[in-house]
């Protein structure tokens, strides 16, 4: 079941490709986080819980400028449900760092033309 659905314009990626995206310099208002940090933190947050990524969805919008992503957790002694968490950021300042989580994480991402 795909959890991330993206606009047209976005595109599908995997952790190398968000990897190379770089990273716009801050100002003394405004930090940008990696897209990749991001991913690579609230990876290590659920590993240290001891519990896996059992899938992993990513798509790029805005040539880099915006992240979505869903991860899907490993099951916990239930095969009827799962965990998931849900992921955004941006390099243009339109999102902040943003997380989701519950047994089901829906990420649209919709891109105005503006």
């Amino acid at each position: 079941m795909n959890e991330l659905m993206l606009h047209c314009g976005s595109k599908y990626v995997g952790r190398e490709e968000i990897a190379r995206v770089p990273t716009p310099i801050g100002t003394a208002s405004w930090h940008p986080v990696p897209h990749y940090e991001i991913i690579t933190m609230v990876s290590k947050a659920v590993e240290s819980r001891g519990w896996t990524i059992a899938n992993e969805q990513y798509g790029l919008g805005r040539d880099g400028a915006k992240l979505f992503g869903v991860m899907r957790l490993g099951h916990s002694g239930n095969q009827e449900w799962s965990r998931a968490i849900g992921l955004r950021n941006s390099h243009d300042m339109s999102l902040a760092v943003g997380l989701a989580a519950g047994l089901n994480c829906f990420v649209c991402v919709m891109l105005s033309s503006t």
